[in-house]
């Protein structure tokens, strides 16, 4: 038996997907020209009015174009294809359709539209349009009133059976597809109906996408790379704790435990200066996020709805349970670790509550330790002033003394 090259069916399918993209963009291309807001009115009346008519005479142009002149569309131009009529020897040697053929193709065209207009005129009849019962009018005929009762049963009848033949088509369509993944001939139904077959335009050339030489898949591989790899962090970053990952690994940095509980001890109670007023973890995420050099002013992070920690210093709400959250995710199972540490004495937090003392209390303690920095500034002036005058006497008695001499 000879050798035969089976019939590739990506290249028949591409074929299809290059033709209608070809067949939207134009479409759309047409649309926004008649769009247009310079175009006279009547140009858009037309779009809007008659569009499915311009769609057809975009595909019957198209048609012309290709099949009819070339016996091939722009997307088989592309994949090195040609249709040929596949029950007769003479046409299937010139790689030719018979004009018989192409009429039936053409009229595929013209009745797929038209089938569509009557698919949309059907869905939008009421059941009071399609209802037999006609009201007897003496100016009314009997033939006349028999013509719209039979006109009612057939719409009627031919939208109870729309359903069925769709559903019939599909599966139709569906066999012809299955049968064409085996065999590789008639990728539609219409084709095989027809017997029209695709073949290699020339024997010679290659197709579009199978040439190597012409398309360069190293960007598509690099980017099916990249997208497994985006895939792979957005399905597994949600299962990773980065807290307790950090832990694990600043665990593993400092091998020490002497130097770590003196470090954490210092780290911990670090912001003991602090007046009450003030919340310990504003000003520590302040002065992380402060330049290298600049000081952090405690009035810019004073509590708000003061919560008051198991050790009895106050924090404010949102920071202090967003800490008793992160640290109650984290799971640990090492006693010192398990709970968060006070910023200001260091000990365990092990829960929280609303300030009991009232608010009186809590803005006794803020104008008090106002008042005392108040004092202390006006202290520091008053040293400052008194330095001044000790510096002036001194000026004065040394200019004295030289004048003297």
């Amino acid at each position: 038996f000879p050798l035969v090259n089976p019939p590739n069916r990506v290249l028949q399918l591409d074929a299809k997907m290059l033709d209608n993209e070809v067949f939207s963009m134009l479409n759309k291309q047409l649309t926004e020209i008649l769009n247009n807001s310079r175009l006279p009115p009547f140009l858009h009346k037309l779009n809007s009015t008659f569009s499915k008519e311009l769609r057809l005479l975009l595909e019957l142009i198209i048609f012309k174009l290709t099949i009819w002149d070339k016996n091939s569309s722009y997307g088989m131009i592309l994949q090195n294809l040609v249709m040929f009529d596949g029950g007769d020897a003479e046409k299937r040697t010139k790689n030719e359709l018979s004009k018989f053929k192409k009429v039936l193709l053409l009229l595929n065209i013209v009745v797929g539209h038209l089938f569509k207009r009557l698919e949309s005129y059907l869905y939008s009849l009421d059941d009071d349009d399609l209802d037999d019962d006609i009201v007897n009018d003496p100016e009314v005929s009997v033939l006349k009133t028999k013509v719209k009762q039979m006109t009612r049963k057939l719409l009627r009848s031919l939208r109870d059976q729309l359903p069925r033949l769709q559903k019939l088509y599909t599966i139709l369509s569906l066999s012809n597809f299955l049968v064409f993944l085996v065999k590789g001939n008639h990728p539609n139904l219409l084709t095989r109906i027809l017997h029209i077959k695709y073949k290699a335009l020339t024997s010679t050339q290659v197709s579009f996408a199978s040439n190597p030489e012409t398309i360069s898949y190293e960007f598509q591989d690099r980017q099916l790379v990249w997208n497994t790899l985006t895939e792979f962090i957005v399905f597994i970053m949600p299962i990773i704790s980065i807290p307790k990952f950090s832990k694990k690994l600043v665990r593993l940095v400092r091998s020490d435990d002497d130097s770590k509980s003196q470090l954490s001890e210092k780290e911990s109670s670090k912001y003991k200066f602090l007046p009450e007023r003030c919340c310990a973890i504003c000003y520590q995420n302040s002065s992380n996020q402060a330049a290298p050099g600049v000081d952090v002013s405690v009035d810019d992070n004073l509590i708000t709805n003061p919560h008051q920690a198991s050790c009895g210093h106050l924090y404010c709400y949102y920071c202090i349970v967003s800490k008793l959250e992160e640290f109650k995710t984290l799971d640990s199972k090492d006693e010192e670790d398990k709970f968060w540490k006070c910023l200001r004495c260091g000990e365990s937090i092990e829960f929280c509550k609303v300030y009991d003392g009232g608010c009186e209390n809590f803005l006794n303690v803020k104008t008090q330790e106002l008042s005392s920095d108040e004092e202390e500034q006006e202290d520091d002036e008053e040293d400052q002033e008194e330095d001044e005058e000790e510096h002036s006497d001194d000026d004065t008695t040394a200019e004295s003394v030289s004048g003297s001499d």
